[in-house]
């Protein structure tokens, strides 16, 4: 079931599917960063983003939104328990 906790936020499935880009980001960081700093504008960067990784607009969004200084260690293990717990609800409905 993806019922709204918080009626104005995300489902679970929509919470997961921007864990996942935001996993993305984290893991081809240098890349998305090359990707993004050769558009002439966040149009295409998004553009290039949704063609290279199949990308919705709104983990577009998370990826051109990330702040790039918040990928530690311990950033990249707070997302990835959270997506893993998600996925493992998701695949129980």
């Amino acid at each position: 079931m993806t019922e709204r906790p918080d009626p104005s936020g995300p489902t679970r499935r929509e919470r997961y599917e921007l864990l996942v880009a935001a996993d993305l980001a984290q893991a081809k960081t240098f890349e998305i960063l090359a990707l993004i700093s050769r558009s002439q504008d966040r149009d295409e960067a998004a553009g290039r983003l949704r063609e290279r990784y199949s990308l919705s607009p709104e983990q577009i969004e998370v990826i051109l939104m990330r702040p790039y200084g918040s990928g530690t260690k311990q950033d990249r293990a707070r997302i990835a328990e959270e997506l893993e717990a998600l996925r493992g609800e998701l695949d129980a409905e």
